[in-house]
């Protein structure tokens, strides 16, 4: 349904299209060779198994159609001011007015 490469970034898989009546099960696979080549694993300076893979918490949810799909905040300081730019995703006119 999808993949993603990279670090330490949140993402979002819609998983919408292969949901089927009934039950559905999920699963995550996980594929992490930090433990070959040159990179430190394990704790640093001390050889270990690598402990890298999945290490925040995995979930699911539902979210509506018309959805916050960012938020992007730039402080001014020196006016004690915070602008706010809300990004919709799925919005429909009128929305988010």
């Amino acid at each position: 349904m999808g993949t993603h490469s990279g670090g330490y970034e949140h993402f979002t898989i819609d998983i919408t299209d292969a949901l089927k009546s009934g039950i559905n099960e999920l699963m995550l696979r996980v594929w992490d060779p930090t433990d070959s080549g040159p990179n430190p694993h394990g704790k640093q300076g001390i050889q270990h198994v690598a402990t890298s893979g999945i290490w925040q918490t995995v979930w699911l949810e539902r979210v509506p159609q018309a959805h916050v799909e960012s938020l992007t905040m730039t402080p001014d300081v020196d006016h004690s001011v915070l602008h706010l730019s809300v990004n919709l995703a799925g919005a429909e006119p009128g929305d988010g007015s």
